[in-house]
């Protein structure tokens, strides 16, 4: 939301888009079904989800919903300036996870630094597998105690995760 510009979102906002409400703006069911399968939390690597009792919790309860029609579908219309905010979420710029396979699969050799606690986590998790399962050469370094922006920090995790960046350049580029 923040990168939305929404840093100040009201309930009604942060509800919307936590039972992926926003997804009634895509029009296109076919579009709509590929996103969702882009966004599948089976493409978590089972690596990622062992002692992790949230995604097995939540893959039991309920799969990643895209409802077909809400209230809320009737609240975005009156709200042209949010509905237009809440469009950016599919521009592929904002998520490259939503991109087609034929543009992925063109990838380079990836590195990815994925951390515990960063609000992408999950979605970097979907990438990395769909990269993957196209061919895409891709090497992680996983930060279970990181966090978004952790990079930048002087923790011994800030400055291993740099490190393996420096080295991963040093050795590929």
């Amino acid at each position: 939301m923040w990168h939305l510009g929404l840093g100040n979102a009201n309930d009604y906002q942060e509800e919307l888009l936590l039972k992926n409400l926003h997804t009634l703006l895509i029009d296109d069911k076919e579009l709509k079904h590929k996103y969702q399968s882009y966004l599948d939390i089976e493409l978590i690597p089972e690596t990622f989800k062992m002692n992790r009792e949230y995604y097995y919790a939540y893959n039991n309860l309920t799969r990643w919903i895209y409802p077909e029609e809400s209230k809320a579908d009737k609240d975005l219309e009156k709200d042209e300036e949010l509905t237009k905010t809440l469009k950016k979420l599919f521009d592929k710029k904002l998520s490259p996870g939503l991109e087609d396979d034929e543009v992925i699969k063109k990838s380079p050799k990836t590195f990815m630094i994925v951390c515990e606690y960063d609000s992408r986590k999950d979605e970097s998790l979907m990438y990395l597998e769909r990269l993957r399962r196209l061919n895409v050469d891709v090497d992680v370094a996983y930060f279970d105690k990181g966090f978004h922006g952790m990079l930048l920090g002087q923790t011994s995790d800030s400055i291993s995760m740099r490190n393996d960046l420096i080295s991963y350049v040093k050795d590929n580029i």
